[in-house]
């Protein structure tokens, strides 16, 4: 993926109501913080000389209920991925 694509996606996520909260480049990677009403949206771009480029979308809700719900299935002995 090109940085210009890299960049109309993230475009394309603002059209969308995500706002950039947060970016950080640190060569070979660069990482996007998007985030839109209780979600929040990682975008990470990796570029590795003699490797496949790599794009990672994690997003999270980060809603009181699903705060809960993840407590309650950490307490059940289930383990989060």
């Amino acid at each position: 993926m090109s940085d210009a694509r890299l960049g109309t996606l993230l475009e394309q996520l603002n059209s969308r109501q995500w706002l950039l909260t947060g970016r950080r480049e640190e060569k070979p990677t660069v990482a996007s913080l998007l985030a839109k009403g209780t979600w929040q949206l990682m975008v990470v771009h990796e570029k590795r000389a003699g490797s496949p480029q790599r794009l990672s979308l994690v997003a999270a809700n980060i809603a009181p209920g699903c705060e809960e719900a993840f407590r309650q299935a950490q307490a059940d002995g289930i383990q989060a991925v």
